[in-house]
């Protein structure tokens, strides 16, 4: 037989899915995905705004702030 039988090529599209599959996971599980692309948020005054435009004054002390926790 010259051509490959339609089962055949059903098994050989099939390792080719789980192969895609595979690729798809590894690059999913890389931990390198999503650096650099989080912005963080803060609430100030009852609204929220991105550190990202903080002047250099305003993000020192967003760094230097203390979470509020009662006891």
């Amino acid at each position: 037989m010259a051509t490959p039988s339609f089962f055949a090529l059903i098994l050989m599209n099939l390792k080719q899915i789980e192969q895609e599959i595979a690729k798809i996971e590894n690059k999913l599980n890389d931990p390198d995905l999503c650096r650099g692309t989080a912005s963080t948020y803060t609430r100030i005054t009852g609204y929220f705004r991105s550190i990202d435009n903080f002047n250099l004054g305003k993000k020192q002390e967003y760094i230097e702030r203390l979470e509020y926790r009662p006891k």
